[in-house]
Formats: structure tokens, sequence, C-alpha cells
């Protein structure tokens, strides 16, 4: 199972609408401040707190239960890690919002 990138968390936590902090951060080598954005960790809690909610409120309750079972199913009778996986499945989900939105006739 692949570590997402920051650009996908980056996507991921915009799309569940989590708290993002502006920071300001200092480049010791250009010795430079910047404006910097701080996302929550990709963690079991903040993907229940944030991220399942959303989905739920966008599937349903039943295709939700579905969505999680697959997800418990996926790392029960295997060793992958289950908060990577439950990322990415909760990644599919975006896709095929994206996909849907994308292909919506205006």
């Amino acid at each position: 199972m692949n570590k997402p990138t920051n650009e996908q968390k980056r996507e991921f936590w915009e799309w569940c609408k989590a708290p993002i902090k502006d920071i300001m951060a200092y480049n010791i080598i250009s010795k430079e401040n910047y404006a910097t954005k701080l996302y929550p960790p990709v963690d079991l809690n903040n993907l229940f707190k944030y991220a399942v909610p959303v989905v739920r409120s966008k599937l349903g309750m039943l295709d939700t239960e579905t969505l999680l079972r697959k997800w418990l199913n996926s790392f029960i009778w295997r060793t992958e890690d289950p908060t990577l996986n439950l990322f990415w499945v909760i990644g599919e989900v975006i896709k095929m919002e994206a996909k849907d939105v994308s292909t919506t006739p205006e």
C-alpha cells in the first residue's frame, strides 16, 4: 500500500473540509519566512473524525457501511496498514465524485 503524496493529502483533507491551519515557516537555507498550510495527520482518528462523516453524507448510511466493510475485510485477512487502506478506500469515493461532477451535463 503506497503512502499518499503531499498533494494527495491536500486534496483529501480539502475534500473532507478538515481544519487546515495557515502557518508561517522559516527556511534556514534561504533565511526567508514563507506561508504554508498544516494538514491533519493521516491517522484513524482523523479519518473517522473528518472523512467518514463526509462520506456518509454523500453516500448515505448503507453505502457507507458497505464501504467500511470493504475496508475491514481488506486488512483483517492481510497485514496491510488499516490507516492507509481507509485513506485509499475513501480516495476512491473522492475519485467517483469527481468523475460524476465532470460528466454531469450543464
